[in-house]
Order: structure tokens, then sequence, then C-alpha cells
């Protein structure tokens, strides 16, 4: 089951965009809409060298190692919705998957 983390500056956006996120992401490793969970945590602010940007979403997708096409397609699922929630280019979203250190046993 993967898990998705959102963080944002704009929670409202955040939250609007998980349930989207969720399914996207669930079609693309061709599971059901109900087998990938998000959860949206708001940032307190997004800053660079030159001082405060206006924002930066990300999501990092948590879960046991996929086919490595279906696991980038996941991340470009993630870049799109977030990118149209935000009206920020894609390039402006980060995307990330962290892979479950510990493996779940063949027979389960």
């Amino acid at each position: 089951m993967p898990y998705v983390f959102i963080q944002a500056v704009d929670i409202k956006r955040a939250s609007a965009a998980a349930i989207e996120l969720a399914a996207q992401v669930a079609a693309t490793l061709g599971l059901h809409p109900s087998d990938v969970v998000v959860t949206v945590a708001a940032s307190q602010g997004v800053f660079d060298g030159s001082g405060l940007r206006n924002e930066w979403p990300s999501a990092i997708l948590h879960g046991t190692r996929r086919d490595p096409v279906a696991m980038e397609a996941a991340l470009g699922d993630a870049r799109r919705v977030l990118a149209s929630a935000f009206d920020v280019s894609t390039h402006e979203v980060w995307a990330e998957w962290c892979i479950a250190s510990i493996e779940p046993p063949a027979n389960a």
C-alpha cells in the first residue's frame, strides 16, 4: 500500500489535490484507489537563499520497490497533479520515492 506525504504552504490546495493524486497513483500502479493513502501537512514557509518563496509543493511516495517505469510514472502523476493544483510548473514540484527498508515476506 503506497503512502504519499504532501507538504505545502497552502493546505487547502494540497488537501483538494490529495484525492486526485491518490487515484492517479493507484491507476498508474495498477491498484484500487483506496490502496493509496495520502497525508497532507502544512509547511510554515518555503525559503531559498534569497528569502521567502510563494510555494514549492512536495510529494514523497513511500512504498515497496516496484517496476521502475511505473514508479517514474507515479512521480510524474504527483508532479502534474500538484503543479495543476498550485498553478506552478512541474519543475517547481518536488517528488521522490522512498523505498521501504523492510520488504514484506514473499508469502504475505
